[in-house]
Order: structure tokens, then C-alpha cells, then sequence
């Protein structure tokens, strides 16, 4: 399917920014030069939605999260939620017109992590804190009126990634248990090396080269790099993992390491519930706005973890 009217609207946007050099491009420069870039979601109106800041301790210290409450009921189901940005962009607020409408759509008390970012935090930081955010909204959710039975993880992009290494180092080290893990166009590879990182290397918002510079923001070394708690596609062993909910999108230098993985996963004996939106780019859903797309896939995702919610 070709690219469709608006995402190309939205790269050629995109592509007025101008950014210096890889070799030079620092995160604060990225971080600034993205700030208020992509029109948001509208959230539904809810007077009954409710959003509470507060940190939580870790490991090393404390990290900052954002609850989102849709009514005053007890026993709503959790959706521990990780945002995107390559690791090293990115924020609570960013991403809060999303939180708030998945919030609403699904009925589920959200857990947005404020993690670590890199360079200044690399691997397995940032990790680390989805890993205790996790674990804090289990212990707590009696606390939070909700039921630590019901539990899932969900990240877009670079969120994606670290949703689906939760998950991983839950199952490993005996955390608690998540009922569902979503993930929305993740990177899980870090080879660059798949059939869409070449074919739309270039041109499509998300280039094959600036996906290296993250991947190198967020690592220390190749040892790392090829650690599956960073590149799922590295795992050996995808048995005993959560089911799964994943998008993809057509045109997205990532839309291959996410089937793949999706393929992986369901020859793992893991349930799999994979869509690729045709004619879109990489962030579609962040640019909802603008992208018809990414609204209709923000209504699916809520109709299927809901359901999974509601079977339990």
C-alpha cells in the first residue's frame, strides 16, 4: 500500500527540523529540538479521570510516575505504561494526552515510568526502574483500588523495548506475574539488519542511521548491544512469556524486528495478536492527531487489552 496523504504530511514537517550531524547531535539538542513537536492525542473529556504524580523507590534511588485513575471504583486492572523516545528523549508529560485516553478507553488504573534516560543513564538503567515500577504496582495495588491480578505492560517505540525486557527479566527472576505485555512498533533489534531497516533506510521519519546513534546512546558497548535484555531478538528462550499485543507499521525501518518477533514468540507457545498498519510511518499513534491511523489503532489496542481484562 502506498504511503498515505497524512504521513507524508507529517515527515515532510518533520523533515524542516534541522539537526546537526550524528557525529555531533547531542541528547539535549535532540531532546530540545522535539519538544512540542508531535500534535497529541485529545484525550475524551472525563471529569472523572484522575492523575496523581508521585516517586517511587528503586534500586538506586527513587523514579518519578504518574497514575491515571478513571473512576473511584476498586479492583480496575493495572497498565504499567512505558514511554518512547529512543531512550533518550521523552517524559511523563509527553506522553500524557495518550496515557489519559488509554486510561479511559481500557478502564484500567495506568502507571506511567518516568525511567532513566541515556546517555547520561545507559544500560540497564532505565530497565532497572520499569523493573521496580513493575514490581511497586503490584505490592501497592491493593493501595491504588486495584488488582494486582490484572496486570500489563505497554511502551511505544523505544517503551516497547523496555515492555518487552520487563517481561523477560520478570520471567527470569520470578517477579510478578503480567497477563498481558503490548507493544507498539518496538525496536528489538539491534543488528539494524532487517529487510525494512534497508528497504526504508531513509526518508520515512525514523532512519536506519538515526537508530544506530540511539542504540549507541543507550548502550555502553557491543557486549551490551547484544545483551537480549536490550535486543529481545537476541533471547534465547521466549517460552513462559506473557501474551503479546503488536503493532507495527508499514513503513517503519523497526516493522520487521517487530514480526519476527511476533513470530518468534507465537512458535514459542506465547498467544500473539499482531496487526501492521499499512500506508503509515513509525510513531503514527503519537501523531493521532494528525494520522487517522493512529487513532484507529488507539481504539483497537483498548478493545484488546480490555478484553484480556476482562477474561481474567
Amino acid at each position: 500500500m502506498p504511503l498515505d496523504n497524512q504521513s507524508k504530511a507529517i515527515i515532510e514537517k518533520l523533515s524542516s527540523i534541522q539537526l546537526p550531524p550524528f557525529d555531533q547531535l547531542t541528547a539535549d539538542y535532540l531532546r530540545k529540538a522535539y519538544s512540542n513537536l508531535a500534535p497529541a492525542p485529545s484525550p475524551p473529556a472525563a471529569s472523572s479521570l484522575v492523575s496523581e504524580d508521585r516517586t517511587i523507590p528503586t534500586s538506586a534511588g527513587q523514579v518519578n510516575i504518574r497514575t491515571y485513575r478513571p473512576s473511584p471504583r476498586n479492583g480496575l486492572p493495572i497498565m504499567v505504561f512505558f514511554h518512547g523516545g529512543g531512550w533518550v528523549t521523552g517524559d511523563l508529560d509527553r506522553h500524557d494526552p495518550l496515557c489519559r485516553e488509554l486510561t479511559m478507553r481500557i478502564g484500567c488504573l495506568t502507571v506511567s515510568v518516568d525511567y532513566r534516560l541515556a546517555p547520561e543513564n545507559r544500560f540497564p538503567a532505565g530497565l532497572e526502574d520499569c523493573y521496580a515500577a513493575v514490581q511497586w504496582a503490584a505490592v501497592n495495588a491493593p493501595a491504588l483500588g486495584a488488582d494486582a491480578a490484572r496486570l500489563a505492560v505497554c511502551g511505544d517505540s523505544s517503551g516497547g523495548n523496555l515492555a518487552a525486557a520487563t517481561c523477560l527479566l520478570v520471567r527470569d527472576r520470578g517477579g510478578p506475574q503480567i497477563l498481558c505485555q503490548t507493544l507498539l512498533y518496538p525496536v528489538l533489534d539491534s543488528s539494524l539488519d532487517t529487510p525494512s531497516q534497508k528497504s526504508l533506510a531513509e526518508g520515512y521519519f525514523l532512519t536506519r542511521s538515526r537508530m544506530d546513534w540511539y542504540w549507541k546512546q543507550y548502550v555502553k558497548d557491543d557486549r551490551d548491544r547484544a545483551n537480549p535484555y536490550a535486543s529481545l531478538a537476541h533471547a534465547a528462550d521466549l517460552r513462559n512469556l506473557p501474551p503479546a499485543i503488536i503493532f507495527t507499521a508499514e513503513f517503519d525501518p523497526l516493522r520487521d524486528e517487530g514480526a519476527a518477533y511476533a513470530r518468534r514468540l507465537a512458535q514459542a507457545g506465547v498467544k500473539v495478536t499482531y496487526r501492521c498498519y499499512e500506508g503509515t510511518i513509525h510513531g503514527f499513534i503519537s501523531f493521532a492527531a494528525a494520522i487517522d491511523k493512529g487513532r484507529q489503532a488507539i481504539a483497537e489496542v483498548s478493545v484488546l487489552m480490555r478484553s484480556v481484562f476482562e477474561s481474567q
